[in-house]
């Protein structure tokens, strides 16, 4: 899911935007805003929100612009369904045992469950 942080002075929802296109070469409308989920990890003393929106693409495909941060990473693409992505991001959560890394699954799996919910209930 695409995602980061707000440059400074950049509203939460132009932030969405800016990293819908650079992380997946799109432009896209916010169609729903879900709200924002608060981490709070107490081990490392630290606190983040992530704002969170549903959107639909709108416009040409270019190519995404990954940091070099996350081309070290190896992010990539993947379209799917949205129960396939449920279905990873569940079994993500049950296999992630690093600090960090279960606070972002976990925060996802929420995003994705909340998305779903919507997307169920609007059809």
């Amino acid at each position: 899911m695409p995602g980061g942080g707000m440059e400074e002075g950049e509203h939460p929802k132009a932030a969405f935007l800016r990293e819908i296109e650079e992380e997946l070469g799109y432009k896209a409308n916010i169609v729903h805003e879900l709200g924002y989920i608060e981490e709070h990890k107490s081990m490392t003393c630290f606190m983040q929100r992530s704002y969170c929106y549903i959107a639909q693409t709108v416009g040409v495909c270019n190519e995404p612009r990954f940091t070099e941060q996350e081309q070290a990473l190896g992010l990539s693409i993947h379209w799917m369904t949205m129960d396939k992505a449920v279905e990873l991001m569940h079994a993500s959560v049950l296999h992630s045992y690093d600090y960090a890394a279960k606070f972002m699954t976990y925060r996802d799996q929420l995003i994705l469950a909340e998305s779903y919910n919507f997307l169920s209930c609007a059809k």
